[in-house]
């Protein structure tokens, strides 16, 4: 009912507007209009560039530029497309071709790529953008069923001297109808009476079908060509007074003209049984900008718009393998659109689609994090260097892993052994399980507890479990192998991630006693550099007169990756100067700016003081009394607050107590 009534509120929006911003001018006027704002001739292909540049371009960061491998991005898609930066920008020189008249820009354009991929989203955000760009205004003849170019009315003897003059390019002749009311307007005005045709302004529309078409082809033995052309009226046709002659013998309400000064949608554009006739419809029109009426006595039609077809990875390796398709293939120009390949752009995503829903939820922290990790997982190809899947999905996130830090690997020369195959359908991101189904499951875990509005990661994972039931035309072998994933290696990695939030709040609670430590290293290590006589600093406080303890000092320093006492020495000396430097500057000591340190001094606490979280989290299992229990219940009230600061609720500040308390036990 809420979307009916939004669709009636936006066709009295689109009919006020249109109402509002109608202009009736004479065709002379319009070129009076032309020699101020020649833009507002553009052909299809330029408006299209012109509005997604409308809203800029963005210089990419360095870790984008090197994951994409391109330079820039574009905002009019970032804000709801993510991680197809690369296609985009594929799909930007194609327009930017068209938009110079270039022969990359006469193919037609096809997005190719797995099931909800981001194909049709593309297609929907040019379209939305299409119906509200408004910067420059769009003529068209009045009354043209086609919605041409006024600057068909000028004869073609005349139109070198007003390419000239105005600075763009003519092309295109008028449309039946057109052309019987130039005649008429001759007859009453004599020679130059079209110069005072009617023209008047347009803008695109789905509802009312102008400047977007949309073609999806049937069955080959139900595909008619008058689908994308034009039906026949047989009220004039049959009609002795008037008949195929006749300016309204056809009705143009086909996929192209209805796509005229726009674009035309192409829908599983190369399905298999799709009739070859039909792309070569598609085909002369984008490189000759005509489109012929079958049936029909007049001439072409000049028709200029943009025909963007997409299809599923399935389609698309039918036709590309087909040698009889050779002569339609070269005129093709194909782009891969991919699934997202990064955790950070498959959690973007994800949030966007449960902020469009209706179910306000709470979402534990790190649930759509782990939930991405395990889709981009299932969309890689394994890879020597890395000992799983999930290693490879961390490292392609941005993330450090350990195992592979001496091998110096770049993201480029990864990202490429993933896409080397000859085979489309097994390059990394061209299979694996989809944002959709990922969505379906989540969807259902959102909705199946009223009383409990939180996502936890286990809730997450238990109904991804449950939804490879309802998937349809997935491999049982593939199903197996992700359930194996997520009982596995996320499971695991759930495990681990309890154990490091839990410890990071557990360390908020000991903030002091981190500080504490490090100071103490410090004045151990400005112990130590005094007596070996490596560094000169100011004179040593009685406090620390005995000498520093070396043995506190190896448990942070091994936890820094220094393990020989060459490293060790060497490191103390740097990491002094480094100290000093940072007093003068500030004044005052601090952890954050010191991340080795304040890791290493974190894991030093955490093992001393493993038993003492452990009897923080099992306080509610065994009551307790006097003055340590009471620390315990301060401590742990402490922690509470520190995960809920962290973005837990009371639902999942619980959950999570209790897992971590399960594990550590363990």
């Amino acid at each position: 009912m809420a979307n009916i009534i939004d669709d009636l509120i936006k066709k009295d929006q689109e009919r006020k507007l249109e109402r509002k911003e109608n202009k009736v001018i004479t065709f002379e006027e319009y070129l009076g209009l032309l020699k101020e704002s020649p833009k507002i001739a553009q052909f299809s292909a330029q408006r299209i560039f012109s509005m997604i540049l409308g809203r800029g371009e963005k210089e990419l960061s360095p870790v984008d530029r090197e994951f994409f491998g391109v330079k820039k991005g574009y905002p009019f898609f970032e804000q709801h497309l993510k991680g197809v930066t690369s296609s985009v920008s594929e799909v930007m020189e194609f327009f930017l071709a068209g938009a110079n008249g270039l022969a990359l820009g006469k193919k037609v354009l096809l997005l190719f790529g797995p099931p909800a991929s981001g194909k049709s989203s593309f297609l929907e955000i040019l379209k939305s953008g299409l119906e509200s760009y408004r910067d420059i205004p769009m003529y068209k003849i009045q009354g043209c069923p086609i919605n041409e170019e006024p600057l068909h009315l000028l004869p073609q003897n005349m139109r070198e001297d007003f390419e000239r003059e105005l600075g763009i390019k003519i092309k295109g002749d008028l449309c039946a109808k057109c052309r019987a009311k130039l005649e008429e307007y001759k007859e009453k005005g004599g020679p130059t009476g079209y110069y005072d045709i009617p023209v008047e302004t347009f803008s695109i529309s789905r509802r009312k079908m102008r400047g977007i078409g949309r073609f999806e082809p049937a069955d080959e033995k139900a595909q008619d060509i008058s689908d994308i052309t034009a039906k026949e009226n047989p009220a004039v046709t049959y009609n002795p007074k008037r008949g195929y002659d006749d300016p309204e013998a056809f009705t143009f309400n086909g996929a192209i003209p209805r796509g005229n000064r726009g674009l035309v949608e192409g829908v599983e554009f190369v399905k298999k049984g799709i009739d070859p006739k039909i792309l070569w419809v598609f085909i002369t029109l984008n490189e000759e900008g005509l489109l012929a009426v079958p049936g029909s006595n007049m001439a072409p039609l000049d028709i200029d718009t943009v025909v963007l077809g997409h299809c599923n990875i399935v389609g698309f390796k039918w036709f590309a393998s087909d040698s009889a398709h050779e002569a339609l293939q070269s005129r093709i120009y194909a782009i891969p659109f991919g699934y997202a390949l990064r955790i950070k752009d498959e959690v973007e995503i994800y949030k966007k689609l449960i902020n469009q829903a209706n179910v306000k939820t709470h979402i534990s922290p790190e649930t759509l994090e782990l939930v991405a990790l395990f889709a981009i997982s299932s969309r890689l190809n394994p890879d020597n260097n890395f000992s799983s899947v999930i290693e490879k999905a961390k490292f392609l996130n941005g993330q450090i892993v350990e195992s592979i830090a001496e091998k110096r690997l770049d993201i480029k020369s990864v990202i490429e052994r993933g896409k080397a195959s000859d085979d489309w359908s097994k390059k990394d991101g061209m299979f694996g399980i989809s944002p959709r189904d990922i969505m379906s499951a989540l969807s259902k875990a959102i909705v199946s507890d009223k009383g409990c509005k939180c996502l936890t990661p286990k809730k997450a994972i238990s109904f991804l479990l449950a939804n490879f039931d309802n998937l349809m035309g997935v491999n049982p072998e593939l199903i197996k192998a992700w359930k194996n994933l997520l009982n596995n290696e996320i499971t695991k990695e759930y495990k681990e991630r309890v154990i490091e939030i839990i410890n990071t709040a557990f360390l908020s609670c000991y903030g002091d006693l981190a500080l504490q430590k490090a100071k103490r290293y410090m004045k151990d290590v400005q112990l130590h550099c005094q007596k070996s006589r490596k560094f000169s600093a100011p004179r040593v406080t009685e406090e620390n007169a005995s000498g520093p303890d070396y043995t506190e000092m190896r448990k942070i320093e091994t936890h820094m990756g220094l393990n020989s006492t060459e490293a060790q020495n060497s490191a103390r000396g740097e990491l002094l100067q480094m100290y000093y430097e940072y007093l003068q500057e500030h004044g005052e000591f601090s952890l954050k700016d010191f991340p080795k340190l304040r890791e290493a001094v974190n894991k030093v606490l955490l093992e001393e003081m493993q038993l003492n979280m452990i009897n923080i989290l099992t306080l509610s299992e065994k009551p307790a009394t006097g003055k340590e229990a009471e620390n315990s219940r301060k401590h742990k009230e402490d922690l509470v607050e520190g995960l809920k600061k962290a973005g837990f609720c009371e639902h999942c500040v619980q959950e999570i107590l209790e897992d971590a308390r399960k594990f550590l036990k363990k």
